[in-house]
Formats: C-alpha cells, sequence, structure tokens
C-alpha cells in the first residue's frame, strides 16, 4: 500500500478515535450528569494506566521488529510469538495487581463492579495486537474495523443509555468496544501469522521493552492517574467536571501533533548525517505551524469556555470552565515539548534523558496534587497537570539546547502573540453582540477563521491551506 493511501488511513483513524467519543459526549453527559461521568471516568482512567502498564515498550518495540520480520513468514510467527507472550506475563501481572487493589483497598472496593468490567478490557487489549497490524502496514484494515466499531458504539448508546442509572451499561458498551476490536484483530491476524510456543525466546526484547515503557508509565502518571488521584480526594462529580475539560484539549492536541509531525518526516535522517543547520531552520518552521495555529484555537477556548461547556455538556458541567482554559494552555506546552521530545530527542537516541524528563514531571505532578487537590479539586488537577508537563517542557528543552544549540524560539512566540492580539478583541466584540449561544460562538469561529487565513496566508507566507487544496486537487486529477 502507497505512503499516500497509509496516511490517508491514519488520518481517518485519528479521527474516529477522537471524533466519535467526543459526538456521543454531549448526549453522555446530559444523561449522565457530573456524577455519572466521574464514576466511569476514574475507573477508566485507572484500567487506562494499567494497560499502559501492561503494553510497556510494546507499541513501540512491537512495530518496529514486525516490520522488520514481515516479509519472512517463519521470522514474522517467531517475532509475533514471543512479543505476545511477553505482553501476557506482563498483562497478567496488571490483573493480579488490580485484583488485591479492588480486594484490599477502600476506594477500589466501593467501585469494584465497574473495575472488574475494566479488567475485561485489560484482557481484550491482549488480543487487541494493533501493534502487529501497524507493523506490516495494514493500515486500511485498521481503519475500516475502528470506523465499523465506533459507529456501533455510538448508535447503541443512543438507544440503550437513557437515564443516570444506566452509567454501568455505558461502561460496559465503552469496554465492549475494545472487546469487539480484539475478537477482530485475533481471527483476521490468523491470514498473515500463526502463534507458536516452540523456540521462544523473551529476552531480546526484554530491556527494549522495559526501557520504553518507563516513559509512558511515568509520563501517564500525570495523565491517567492524575484522575484517580482526585476521584479518591474528592469525588467523581469533580471528576466529571475534569475529565469534560479536557477532553476537547485531547481532539486539538492529537490533530495539532498530525500535522506539526508531517513537517519533518526526516529529522532522524538530519540528525544521523549531523546537518544542523537543516534541523534549526526545519525546527523554527515546525514552531511557527504550532504557534499560527494554536494561538487562535487557545484564545477562543478562553474567551468562550462558558458557552463550549454550556453546549458540549450542558449547565451541569459549568464548574469545569476554569480547568478547561487551564488545560487549554498545554496545547502551547505539550505541542513544544512533542517537538523537543518526539522530534529531536528520539532519533538522536536520548532515552535516558527523556526518562529523566518523565520522572521530574511525575514527581511535580505528585506535589502539586498533594498541596492543591482537596482545597482546589478539579482545578487543582488541572494545575498539576500543566506544572508537571511545564517542568519536562523546560528539562528537555535544555536537553536539546544542550545537544544541538537549539532554543525555544521566544522572538517568534511573541511575534505571534502581537499577531494574535485581534483574536482578543473580535472575541470580545462578538461575545458582546450576541445573546444566542449558538449564534455568538458560529460567528465567533467565522471571524477566527478569517483572520486566521489572513494571517498564515498573507503575513506569514506559510501557506498552509493552499498547500492542503493543492493536494486535493491533485489527487481528484
Amino acid at each position: 500500500m502507497s505512503l499516500k493511501k497509509n496516511l490517508t488511513y491514519s488520518a481517518v483513524l485519528t479521527l474516529s478515535t477522537y471524533l466519535m467519543p467526543l459526538i456521543v459526549f454531549p448526549y453522555i453527559s446530559r444523561v449522565l450528569g457530573p456524577d455519572g461521568v466521574g464514576t466511569v471516568d476514574t475507573v477508566e482512567y485507572i484500567i487506562n494506566y494499567a494497560i499502559v502498564c501492561s503494553m510497556m515498550g510494546l507499541s513501540i518495540v512491537g512495530i518496529r521488529e514486525i516490520a522488520k520480520a514481515r516479509d519472512n513468514y517463519v521470522l514474522l510467527t517467531k517475532t509475533f510469538s514471543e512479543l505476545f507472550f511477553l505482553n501476557v506475563i506482563s498483562s497478567l501481572f496488571v490483573l493480579v495487581v488490580l485484583l488485591v487493589l479492588i480486594f484490599f483497598v477502600p476506594d477500589f472496593s466501593q467501585r469494584k463492579e465497574l473495575f472488574f468490567i475494566g479488567m475485561l478490557k485489560v484482557v481484550a487489549n491482549l488480543f487487541w495486537v494493533e501493534w502487529f497490524f501497524k507493523g506490516i502496514e495494514n493500515f486500511r484494515y485498521i481503519t475500516v474495523r475502528s470506523v465499523i466499531a465506533r459507529s456501533v458504539f455510538v448508535v447503541l448508546v443512543l438507544l440503550l443509555i437513557n437515564t443516570r442509572q444506566d452509567y454501568v451499561l455505558y461502561y460496559v458498551l465503552w469496554v465492549g468496544l475494545t472487546v469487539m476490536n480484539a475478537v477482530c484483530n485475533w481471527s483476521y491476524k490468523q491470514k498473515y501469522v500463526a502463534l507458536t510456543v516452540s523456540n521462544i525466546n523473551l529476552r531480546h526484547y526484554l530491556l527494549p521493552f522495559l526501557s520504553l515503557g518507563g516513559f509512558a508509565i511515568l509520563s501517564a502518571v500525570y495523565t491517567q492517574l492524575n484522575v484517580a488521584f482526585l476521584g479518591f480526594a474528592c469525588s467523581d462529580e469533580e471528576v466529571g467536571y475534569y475529565t469534560t475539560s479536557t477532553r476537547l484539549y485531547t481532539v486539538i492536541i492529537a490533530l495539532l501533533s498530525t500535522l506539526t509531525g508531517v513537517m519533518i518526516p526526516h529529522i532522524s535522517v538530519l540528525v544521523k548525517e549531523q546537518r544542523f543547520n537543516e534541523i534549526k531552520v526545519l525546527v523554527r518552521k515546525v514552531f511557527n505551524v504550532l504557534f499560527v495555529i494554536a494561538f487562535p484555537i487557545v484564545i477562543f477556548v478562553e474567551l468562550f469556555a462558558p458557552d463550549v461547556i454550556m453546549l458540549f455538556a450542558g449547565e451541569q458541567f459549568l464548574k469545569a470552565v476554569i480547568p478547561m482554559r487551564i488545560v487549554m494552555l498545554l496545547v502551547f506546552v505539550i505541542g513544544s515539548e512533542q517537538i523537543f521530545i518526539m522530534q529531536l530527542l528520539v532519533p538522536m537516541q536520548k532515552d535516558k534523558e527523556i526518562l529523566y524528563c518523565a520522572m521530574a514531571g511525575m514527581i511535580v505532578c505528585l506535589v502539586v496534587n498533594w498541596m492543591f487537590v482537596e482545597t482546589l479539586r478539579s482545578v487543582g488537577s488541572a494545575l498539576a497537570w500543566l506544572s508537571a508537563e511545564f517542568v519536562v517542557l523546560l528539562l528537555s528543552s535544555f536537553c536539546v539546547n544542550r545537544c544541538l544549540q537549539i532554543r525555544f524560539p521566544v522572538k517568534d512566540f511573541l511575534r505571534h502573540l502581537l499577531f494574535a492580539v485581534p483574536y482578543v478583541v473580535l472575541g470580545w466584540i462578538v461575545s458582546y453582540a450576541f445573546n444566542s449561544l449558538l449564534l455568538k460562538l458560529a460567528v465567533a469561529v467565522l471571524c477566527f477563521i478569517a483572520y486566521f487565513l489572513l494571517v498564515e496566508e498573507k503575513i506569514f507566507n506559510f501557506g498552509l491551506i493552499t498547500q492542503v487544496v493543492n493536494k486535493i486537487y491533485r489527487a481528484k486529477r
């Protein structure tokens, strides 16, 4: 399959992964309320952390090793089997830990029904083997299956979830989505590979499996366990406010990461060939693209957060407004952090430095949680996440500057900030000129888009829109 088709399927997959749950959330939020949403999300985020621990570095190691062996059936079978059984061991360990927590920790025992359902997701994730299909580059199958499964999930939610008491059923449907994908994947993989127990050697993959997993586990403390800390220290209702505030951000950062990521696909080659001047030019360009896109998005949400929450989740979630305003600042922080870490430190194989950054972020997150969550609640959790990521950004930028003499482009940031002032003026004018929520948001979006086109096409000359239109035109021809 061509690279162009793979990129197309990958883009559709990203959209289906993030947008479909976002589409169904306005309905779920109004039916379940903050407490119902928070009850499910407290368990879900812990289960997701358990899955991170069970997967360790398999998401990276699996894709890499399967890609190497995909043209040799015997080697492919051996590689797949070794990686799968390594995942079996880690998953069994995680399941045992979860059982101990459920039976001996009161905060877990109170939610044991949902945790038992969530444990099924851990098991299903073992048989999902998404890393295998990405390794053989079968993006078409992954995308089609994902879109179908998520469409079925949306329909079932709209049909079956009707009252606040349906939160358990909602979580069953959500976990069922993973189970459905796992059953389909495990059946379909037989077309490409078999599972064998002969000549299995797990030691070969053990070190990268553990070392690459370390960064994921530490990072997940301030993205997944942050929610659990809030739920146990305060209430499920506060979790509902916090997770609602993060949902829109999650979609934005995923799409933004895709845009900035495709700008420098050959960064590894430039690093290996030590073409540092080209790297600096390319990195500055990526930062400028990040700034020109991020400023209107962040300013829009900061100005219209109450209206977005009202439209997206309803009046009962208005306490999510302040956390949302804090979380949206992460668009700049994590967007910059990903450039330093994923685009520079990873190609340079600075695994130790990356691990230290994640460890520092985890410590900051735990300290801020301990100091502020009980008093500030969901706002404290948002501050803990922002603080952790900001520390990771500072340390990763220090490492990059030490290795490549590349700094955060402060002058470019300030220049974009200056040209972003009209967004604030436009937003204030629109917010005072219109009372209707839908009309206000629609007019604001149109004004922001119009000024964005002027800024990025005429002032900074990126030509992003022109490039997209030209690609669509060429594709049709």
